[in-house]
């Protein structure tokens, strides 16, 4: 019997610390994640296409180009069309279409500015959403990491660092291209303060302490770390994207321009964040169900946002309020994709803090706590 006993007891403790291990392992998630600054991009089902003038026939072909760039941001990379054939793409352009208007708009792609006529175009979230969960693409939400730019060039004056208002080719080109694949971008503004922090050879090294250090008066999630040089007429370079610490992803890069350059590897690294983020919304998705629980929530707007942010993320399928109190609000998530993309995007909100909650072993990561930091 004491035997019986001391067993039972036995398996008591081992559920004990596996629940602990758990419910420690996915709040490690949370906090890895850290306070972060995401960006809601407004625009991303608008486009400007240059044209050279209004007739028809260009009209329609500038709406089938607008819609490619508008899957390219919304998939987050261009391997769309491995899946879904571009005449589909052709056919149902003029259908995801809702308005158009002709204007003119400096454009710089990193060869100096032009002043171009231009089709804006607006197309419809719900139809590119419906399309590509017909096809199985992932879909990356409006919501997406800030990621700060520390680029580092080689030229006649040797090696500098770029920052914001740097008038050099590569700034600007970078600026078009993590526009045109919907990656928000922040570069550093090197002041006395950047320039005395970080040192040019730190940075082209890659040596991430400093540049880590460097990047903590900066609202960002991410860090892409670039060092570019042009070399018998092409242009090479190297980048390096670090999320919470950790690296995620680094590639070399070459084209025949730095336009090109830019281009190449901003589709890169928004294929990186998109692999993080992107949620399928296909019928075969994973559906599954999460209990949010919020504390320190104290007042209607309070409650109104955080319902708000809830609906407009990718992995949520629908967000209903279950249960009101004096500070304290709790919400039913049903899900596109898993609870750890969930925990990854809601991450992305800087006033939800991650808190350590009285789960049980069959609650873990189907119950996730948070606290309302309010205003920021």
């Amino acid at each position: 019997m004491r035997e019986d006993g001391l067993k039972q007891a036995s398996r008591l403790l081992f559920r004990a610390i596996v629940l602990k291990r758990r419910i420690l392992s996915f709040l490690s998630l949370l906090l890895l994640c850290g306070y972060a600054h995401a960006v809601a991009i407004s625009d991303i089902y608008d486009v400007e296409v240059p044209v050279s003038g209004q007739d028809p026939k260009e009209r329609a072909e500038a709406v089938e180009k607008g819609a490619g760039m508008v899957m390219d941001r919304v998939a987050g990379n261009s391997g769309w069309r491995n899946v879904l054939d571009t005449a589909v793409l052709a056919e149902q352009a003029p259908r995801l279409l809702e308005e158009y208007s002709y204007g003119y708009a400096v454009v710089d792609s990193g060869s100096g500015p032009r002043r171009l006529l231009v089709l804006k175009a607006h197309y419809s979230a719900q139809g590119f959403e419906n399309l590509l969960s017909q096809y199985k693409v992932p879909v990356w939400g409006r919501n997406r990491p800030q990621v700060l730019v520390w680029m580092a060039v080689e030229g006649d004056r040797g090696r500098e660092i770029l920052g914001e208002g740097a008038s050099h080719h590569l700034v600007a080109a970078v600026k078009y291209s993590g526009q045109r694949w919907g990656v928000p971008l922040l570069l550093p503004l090197m002041d006395l303060q950047d320039a005395s922090s970080l040192n040019t050879s730190d940075l082209w090294g890659f040596f991430a302490e400093p540049v880590e250090a460097s990047s903590t008066r900066y609202s960002h999630d991410s860090i892409l770390m670039v060092r570019a040089y042009p070399r018998s007429g092409r242009w090479s370079g190297l980048w390096q994207l670090r999320v919470s610490g950790q690296k995620i992803a680094e590639e070399s890069v070459e084209a025949d321009t730095v336009s090109a350059m830019a281009d190449k590897m901003m589709e890169s690294v928004a294929l990186s964040l998109a692999h993080k983020y992107a949620v399928n919304l296909g019928a075969d998705a994973q559906g599954d169900e999460v209990t949010v629980e919020v504390s320190n929530v104290t007042d209607f707007r309070a409650y109104a946002d955080i319902l708000k942010y809830m609906r407009q993320l990718a992995p949520v399928k629908k967000a209903e309020p279950v249960y009101v109190g004096e500070d304290i609000v709790r919400f039913q998530l049903k899900l596109n994709g898993y609870p750890e993309q969930l925990a990854e995007h809601l991450a992305l909100q800087p006033r939800l803090r991650p808190e350590l909650g009285p789960s049980t072993q069959e609650e873990v990561g189907r119950r996730l706590y948070y606290s309302w930091a309010g205003d920021r």
